[in-house]
């Protein structure tokens, strides 16, 4: 036992030994720093926050129609009082985008009107029921949004409604006209 106690301690400083020597050598190896430079990483922190600055890139969003500059958009434009133009998108039941039909009903329209960048648009979803025939106000929140994106490349100026007494899966699209 005892013997076996000693070969086990014996091996384990030949381990370490082994391991130091080898340790050694590659810091022998290092090229170009015989001394190891010890910083803080507060100083190497506040050394790169100062040196490395780069340069900010726009980059322009990408849309159908172009944005107008600042001279001809009517910073507060008033909008009429009734919508210009209307209409009903019908969803199919639990869906939150709309079917292809409904989807290049909305996109002709959106084209024949000719709705320019100072023009408003005011999204109406009604109720909608889950499986369960409960109210899912989430459904009807997430449909508004899939409708405004399909807007915003004409307008940017897009509000969003809840409105219960909508018909169910039911969104109307109101376009507002600026006051001349």
């Amino acid at each position: 036992m005892f013997k076996a106690f000693t070969n086990s301690v014996i091996l384990f400083f030949l381990v370490i030994m082994n391991m130091t020597l080898f340790i050694w050598c590659v810091n022998q190896l290092e090229l170009g720093s015989s001394t190891v430079k010890r910083t803080l990483f507060v100083e190497v922190q506040a050394e790169t926050s100062t040196s490395a600055q780069k340069s900010v890139q726009r980059i322009e969003a990408v849309t159908q129609r172009p944005i107008l500059n600042s001279s001809t958009r009517t910073p507060y434009a008033i909008h009429q009082d009734k919508p210009s133009q209307q209409v009903v998108l019908q969803f199919k039941p639990e869906h939150i985008r709309l079917d292809k039909t409904e989807q290049a009903k909305l996109e002709n329209r959106l084209q024949s009107w000719d709705i320019q960048i100072f023009h408003s648009v005011k999204i109406f979803s009604g109720a909608t029921l889950s499986i369960k025939n409960g109210q899912f106000p989430q459904l009807a929140k997430l449909r508004v949004q899939s409708v405004a994106r399909m807007i915003y490349p004409y307008t940017q100026t897009v509000k969003m409604y809840y409105q219960s007494s909508i018909e169910k899966d039911e969104v109307l699209v109101k376009i507002f006209s600026p006051k001349n």
